[in-house]
């Protein structure tokens, strides 16, 4: 970021015909494998890292995520290293309530092949309604599964 020569930011997405304004985000999560011989220390493990102590050290610190915690969504939108260098980041925190999650599948890039064409025609072109786009999605995606 501090080598470019053009000044730039984030910014509000914006509305679609609508008036609304839509969204795609993801998760990062932690599991604990069925099979460990520390289960115990496995869950402590798991309850450190999704603390508030920790979320804001991962918001404030190099890694820079925005905290899963709504919580500490002030702390990142000011705290975090690209706040303190002066971009918006808090624009990715307004954008929470409308935002989607970004779904995953076994075979996902295949999926997403059949998902984000009628996707787009939902939340994007507004030429799909969602219940009619939500079940072609899910037609598709069960006659590929079908045809494996």
């Amino acid at each position: 970021m501090r080598e470019n020569a053009f000044q730039w930011d984030f910014t509000d997405l914006p509305t679609g015909r609508s008036g609304k304004r839509a969204g795609l985000t993801f998760t990062n999560g932690y599991s604990i494998y069925k099979g460990t011989k520390h289960p115990e220390e496995a869950v402590k493990l798991v309850k450190f890292l999704t603390s508030p102590w920790a979320a804001r050290q991962m918001c404030i610190g190099i890694l820079g995520l925005q905290p899963a915690r709504r919580s500490l969504t002030d702390v990142w939108d000011k705290e975090s290293m690209g706040a303190r260098a002066g971009y918006d980041v808090a624009a990715f925190s307004r954008i929470m309530d409308y935002a989607r999650l970004m779904p995953e599948f076994k075979d996902s890039q295949k999926i997403q092949e059949i998902f984000n064409p009628i996707w787009q025609q939902i939340w994007v072109t507004g030429e799909m309604g969602l219940e009619e786009g939500v079940n072609l999605i899910a037609d598709r995606i069960n006659e590929y599964y079908a045809s494996l």
